[in-house]
């Protein structure tokens, strides 16, 4: 693989992942102006599949990357269903964080942030890391 080949897919999924973080700080300022539980799952499915989307294309990027690197490869739907598999995971992490990081009264501020953060990787790690790299 050439050298400025690495670089595009590097970009593809550094402007992916953001992207679809971008997508939930939306859905997070739009479920403010809702008047209820109903309207805020209404004005925030869209965000939450946008990041679902995007998340997927940053791991597809990512596994593909991985197959060139160690000359593997998978068929298109498998690449597909385990990049799809891996947002989704890392969308119910973000999700379980939170939540658990609400319970337990570490949810605000700087350091409610870092926690989150912190808890979203340890949660998300090991299994966003099988899906994208087979075969470790």
């Amino acid at each position: 693989m050439r050298l400025h080949q690495t670089d595009s897919i590097g970009v593809v999924i550094v402007i992916a992942f953001l992207g679809g973080c971008l997508a939930l700080v939306g859905a997070v300022a739009d479920a403010g102006f809702a008047d209820g539980v109903a309207d805020a799952a209404a004005r925030v499915w869209p965000y939450v599949l946008a990041a679902l989307v995007l998340w997927a294309i940053a791991a597809a990027a990512e596994l593909g990357a991985h197959l060139v690197v160690s000359r593997a490869t998978l068929p298109i739907w498998l690449v597909m269903g385990r990049a799809v598999a891996a947002a989704a995971v890392a969308l119910a992490a973000l999700g379980a964080a939170i939540g658990l990081l609400q319970i337990a009264g570490v949810s605000d501020g700087l350091l409610g942030f870092l926690a989150v953060l912190a808890a979203w990787a340890r949660l998300s790690a090991r299994p966003v890391g099988r899906l994208l790299h087979p075969g470790r």
